[in-house]
Order: structure tokens, then C-alpha cells, then sequence
């Protein structure tokens, strides 16, 4: 139980620290490796904020290309 304590702990931390100041969590990440629960989950953490801004970033473009194709402009894809 301590163990998923400390990797939800590390989840929150890895995500926040990816969300302000990814430069910093890239650093982190780099000289890391998840030798503990910790760890480990502030390496998930960090991938779970890229993986929703690659999501936000595609339903973005999903948004944009059906609000043109409702006006009936095309864009090369």
C-alpha cells in the first residue's frame, strides 16, 4: 500500500513539474531511472501530461479541419 502511495505521489509530481517546466522534468527524467515506486510513477506522470497535450493538440486540428469543411474550404492533407 505505500508503495502505490508513493507512486501516485510521484505520478501528481511528475505530471505538475511536466505541465510548468518541462525543461526541468526532461532533466529529471534524463539522470533517472525508476529504481522505486516514486520514481516511477513521476516518469508516468511526466508521459501522461504529453500524452493529453498530443491528444488536446489532435482534437484541436479534428475541430479546425470540420469547422472548414462545414464552410466548404479545403486544406491538403
Amino acid at each position: 500500500m505505500e508503495n502505490m502511495q508513493q507512486y501516485q505521489t510521484g505520478f501528481n509530481a511528475g505530471y505538475l513539474i511536466t505541465k510548468h517546466n518541462p525543461t526541468l522534468m526532461n532533466t529529471i527524467s534524463a539522470t533517472l531511472s525508476p529504481t522505486n515506486s516514486y520514481v516511477e510513477g513521476m516518469i508516468h506522470g511526466k508521459k501522461e501530461h504529453e500524452f493529453e497535450q498530443k491528444k488536446d493538440k489532435l482534437n484541436e486540428i479534428e475541430n479546425l479541419r470540420a469547422d472548414s469543411d462545414s464552410r466548404g474550404i479545403e486544406f491538403g492533407r
